[in-house]
């Protein structure tokens, strides 16, 4: 966040249930977003900040959040003022809310002449005007057969009348309503059935369609203090916290404009089920810091649980992809653009092979794409444009043959970009297109200013690719240690061959578990995890292909049995 005058001190935190007599009288602060840096994980950063007018130092705001452990701090607009004191309080207070059904309705308005249809059955209506009878909440809903005379007809109150529509509690219900109505008419009093009722007009009046009742409200209030002494009047109050809520993801249209030309676009998908924000100074953030607590909330939050995010901010188990496999689905897609991920390109993932992919937040310094005076209500998404470019890029085709050999072997087309825009490219999907139509959907990794990046196209169907491996010789008894192995001789060949009608670069990696010895046509051998008696060799080459030519790659290595 960019400083805007104000200075954060540190502060002390108190959970309390009631406030303090010197907080009685607390200023009203209502805080406004000004301020956020959005994490592609769905955390945020938020300030927000409002104009309070102190009493003894003191404000008070029921905007509360739930921000992660030790990542909320309070602070005041002026140089030499600061908030030293911070409670966090629920208070029972008297409140309003929307009436959820009829009952409610005409619970609400008590005393008030009505017209109410009645319906008393096979299709018979009966209309009633008169005033209601002021009925309060009762302690026990009447569970015994009600018969009335006239115009009601016998009939058994249902008990789940009791209750409100949908079951919810309501945390100032103390007492069921009545599950009966009682009109005063010129005629009598009626006790009618509300499951009974067709329609309800006020005459004389609009109907109140509000009820009160007592509320748990969560409560924060802030001492402000300048030269030690509590200060009084008008001051900016404010407070900054980490809180999962906000995503955002990022997604790549890339077109081929031919001869070595490409236009690169990014945008980002914006997700919000936070807070709402109104002119506030977005900051889309690339890569994740490490949150060491982002699973522990903060207990100035007063709430036992985090609040309800839409499917958005799933996070798969690391057995997801397993599952997702045996029914032929893929999570890959959404667990690396949700964690912020370099790696290689989607591929098929067999059981219980280990993800591709490393994490991003590793590689990278934070960057921010920023975007001023951005309003999206809470619960509201957004697409937002945030690059384009013209770059450069070549054709190169890859042949990666792995230890596990499963069936035959292909040559990739791939497309390798250079990012010579001003911002890295972050880790998200990438639309392919030339002229027009599409021609794939793949991850593009997180790339670097002035890096480039490798983005798979399809397999190249007219650069052909074969393998053969051949057993030269085996060596019994060969002690290593204390144990006894057969020492393998192989010999490999790899076969390319360009159908094409130009030039191809071919990038060709063999990898083999053993010890490699030597590799024809310039091939480099690395060696890994050499501790082990069959390290992991790795033998790469480069080459180019004349259109209608073979090329022809060997190698040998040994490997120990036994």
């Amino acid at each position: 966040m960019r400083r805007r005058g104000w200075t954060a001190f540190g502060l002390g935190v108190v959970i309390l249930t009631a406030g303090g007599a010197s907080a009685a009288d607390a200023g009203k602060l209502v805080p406004k977003v000004t301020d956020v840096a959005v994490f592609k994980d769905g955390h945020a950063l938020v300030m927000a900040k409002g104009r309070a007018s102190l009493a003894e130092g003191w404000c008070e705001t029921t905007e509360v959040p739930v921000p992660v452990l030790g990542t909320f701090w309070a602070f005041a607009g002026r140089d030499e003022a600061r908030v030293d004191f911070v409670s966090a309080v629920l208070e029972d207070k008297d409140g309003h809310r929307p009436c959820r059904d009829v009952r409610e309705v005409l619970q609400a308005n008590g005393g008030r002449r009505v017209r109410i249809v009645e319906h008393l059955g096979q299709g018979e209506l009966v209309t009633h005007e008169g005033v209601l009878v002021d009925m309060p909440a009762s302690d026990a809903v009447p569970e015994q057969e009600i018969k009335a005379s006239g115009s009601v007809t016998p009939c058994h109150l249902s008990s789940r009348l009791a209750a409100p529509m949908g079951g919810a509690k309501d945390h100032g219900r103390d007492r069921p309503l009545p599950s009966y109505v009682l009109l005063k008419t010129d005629g009598g009093t009626h006790l009618i059935d509300p499951q009974r009722i067709q329609g309800i007009c006020f005459p004389n009046e609009s109907p109140i369609v509000q009820t009160s009742e007592r509320q748990q409200v969560r409560t924060i209030r802030l001492r402000v203090l300048e030269r030690g002494r509590p200060l009084a009047g008008g001051c900016d109050v404010g407070f900054v916290y980490l809180q999962r809520g906000i995503r955002w993801i990022p997604s790549y249209r890339i077109e081929l404009l031919g001869e070595g030309r490409a236009r690169v676009g990014l945008q980002a998908s914006v997700v919000n089920d936070l807070i709402d924000l109104v002119d506030a100074d977005l900051r889309l953030v690339v890569g994740v810091p490490t949150f060491l607590f982002s699973d522990q909330r903060s207990p100035v939050g007063l709430s036992d649980r985090w609040p309800n995010l839409s499917e958005c901010f799933a996070v798969a188990r690391p057995d997801d992809h397993l599952r997702a496999s045996r029914r032929g689905e893929r999570v890959n897609l959404s667990n690396a653009v949700m964690s912020q991920v370099s790696g290689a390109a989607m591929g098929d993932v067999d059981a219980g092979q280990e993800m591709p992919f490393e994490g991003e937040g590793q590689l990278e310094d934070l960057f921010l794409y920023e975007r001023p005076k951005v309003t999206l209500k809470k619960g509201g998404r957004a697409v937002i444009g945030l690059l384009d470019a013209e770059v450069a890029y070549e054709d190169v085709y890859t042949l990666d043959v792995p230890v596990e050999v499963k069936g035959l072997i292909n040559v990739m087309h791939e497309i390798r970009l250079t990012n010579s825009s001003d911002k890295p490219w972050t880790t998200g999907p990438a639309m392919v297109l030339r002229e027009g139509s599409i021609l794939c959907q793949q991850m593009l990794k997180y790339t670097s200013r002035k890096n480039k990046v490798d983005l798979p196209i399809t397999v190249a169907t007219d650069v052909n690719a074969q393998r053969k491996e051949v057993e030269t010789g085996r060596e019994m008894n060969v002690r290593i240690g204390h144990r006894q192995y057969t020492r393998v001789s192989l010999h490999g060949t790899l076969t390319i061959t360009n159908f094409k009608q130009r030039v191809v670069k071919v990038f060709v990696t063999r990898r083999v578990r053993g010890t490699a010895s030597q590799a024809s046509g310039g091939g480099k051998i690395e060696m890994e995890d050499l501790d082990a008696h069959n390290p992991l060799s790795k033998i790469t080459w480069e080459l180019r292909i004349e259109p209608g030519k073979t090329a022809t790659l060997e190698y040998d290595w040994q490997c120990f049995q036994g």
